[in-house]
């Protein structure tokens, strides 16, 4: 809930600052397991796990003179736990977005073996 509030938050200040918003999308969340260890040994204390949330908010053509005031309004405003994270958009971020149909995935490879038995007959 305050991931997806802080998204809105950002794409009203775009829009306020006359920022495109391209696109925003959630990304799949991670799962992290920590392990605490007791002091000098290998015996594991305490296991903790967590999920990481992220969204993204693509902005595309920004200007030189509006991204820094963008950056220092939505950081101010950023809650507590949550990380902000500027970066170039690049492939891999667009990749991530969509989580893999296993099933779908095993139907190709079972062709892609039909397929090559077919082709050594």
């Amino acid at each position: 809930m305050v991931l997806e509030r802080f998204q809105k938050l950002i794409h009203q200040v775009a829009e306020t600052l006359c920022l495109d918003v391209a696109d925003a999308w959630a990304v799949p969340a991670q799962h992290i397991q920590v392990r605490r260890f007791r002091e000098g040994s290998t015996v594991t204390e305490m296991d903790i796990f967590l999920r990481k949330y992220e969204r993204i908010v693509q902005i595309s053509d920004p200007k030189s003179h509006q991204l820094p005031l963008l950056i220092d309004t939505i950081s101010t405003a950023c809650p507590a736990g949550v990380t902000l994270t500027v970066l170039e958009h690049s492939p891999e971020q667009e990749e991530v977005r969509y989580v893999p149909d296993l099933e779908l995935l095993q139907l190709k490879e079972q062709l892609a073996t039909m397929v090559a038995a077919r082709n050594k007959s």
